[in-house]
C-alpha cells in the first residue's frame, strides 16, 4: 500500500494503481474512470458495498482487500463513471433539470 499526497500526474498513477481509496468525488470519479477499483466514502458514486466509512483501518483494509479480490469490480466501475459521470450524462441530466423548471412557464405562455 502507499498513500499519495498531491500528485501532478494522476493519469499516470492510476494506470500503475491495483486499487484505489479516494476521499474526494473528483478523485473517486477519476479513478472511476481509469478503470481501477476504488473504495470511498461517497456511496452514491461507488455503491453501497464498496463505500466505507471516512474513518476506520479496518474498514478500509477490508474494501480494498475486496477490490484486490473481484477483479470484475474495476471495469463495472468504469462503465457507471462513463454512463453516469460523463460530460454527455452531466448535459443531459442538467437539460432536464432546466426543462423541469421551465415546464410551467412555457405551459402558461
Amino acid at each position: 500500500m502507499q498513500l499519495e499526497g498531491h500528485v501532478e500526474d494522476v493519469p499516470a498513477l492510476l494506470a500503475r494503481a491495483h486499487a484505489a481509496w479516494t476521499p474526494g468525488v473528483r478523485a473517486t470519479i477519476e479513478a472511476m474512470a481509469a478503470g481501477v477499483p476504488v473504495a470511498s466514502p461517497w456511496r452514491e458514486l461507488v455503491g453501497v458495498d464498496l463505500a466505507m466509512p471516512r474513518l476506520g483501518s479496518l474498514a478500509l483494509a477490508d474494501r480494498l482487500h475486496l477490490l484486490l479480490k473481484d477483479r470484475k469490480l474495476g471495469p463495472a466501475l468504469r462503465k457507471r463513471a462513463e454512463k453516469d459521470f460523463s460530460l454527455d450524462a452531466f448535459r443531459a441530466r442538467l437539460g432536464a433539470l432546466y426543462d423541469a423548471i421551465l415546464a410551467p412557464a412555457r405551459a402558461a405562455a
